[in-house]
């Protein structure tokens, strides 16, 4: 049975894992390869760790029998360009094999109701594109907002942002 819990600096680990596999599975053919293979679970486990520390960023992670199989973080909305928006989605990453199983839901509502604690109304959420997120935001209800430019590894790549205006609708 899938479990949903708060993250602590402990998942740092197993959330690094997750990160590292989804990021070869989700982004194959839209990020480089040759970035993709250089992924490090230990370089991702530092950063988690920082996340973590911050008591601004809100973190839960999807257990399986006790291992880490998803996660999602979130906080204020780092775009100041989107000033009707305060809470954003950082990051949500399920493992490919537990894909299609309502996991990515759960874990947005967790951090869905832990934003209304926060008066948090709208949420944006940004990703690649080519992204299968995308269709799982749309479905959620998140709409696009505007494109803008990444640079990963020294490569630019297209990305979108959604958002949702008004979660209440959803929670």
């Amino acid at each position: 049975m899938i479990k949903i819990r708060k993250a602590t600096i402990k998942d740092s680990k197993g959330i690094a894992k997750v990160r590292v596999n989804t990021w070869k599975t989700a982004y194959k053919g839209i990020i480089s390869s040759n970035f993709l293979c250089k992924q490090s679970i230990d370089k991702s486990q530092r950063s988690n760790k920082k996340m973590l520390a911050d008591k601004n960023i809100i973190a839960y992670v999807a257990l399986d029998d006790n291992e880490i199989i998803g996660f999602a973080f979130g906080g204020e909305c780092r775009d100041k360009s989107l000033s009707s928006v305060q809470g954003e989605i950082y990051a949500i990453y399920i493992l490919e094999s537990y894909s299609n199983q309502g996991i990515g839901r759960k874990l947005l509502e967790h951090l869905f109701y832990k934003f209304r604690e926060k008066q948090y109304k709208a949420i944006s959420v940004d990703f690649l594109s080519g992204n299968l997120a995308e269709k799982f935001y749309f479905k959620l209800g998140a709409r696009y907002e505007k494109s803008k430019i990444y640079t990963i590894g020294g490569s630019d790549y297209l990305a979108h942002t959604y958002i949702w205006q008004d979660i209440n609708d959803l929670i």
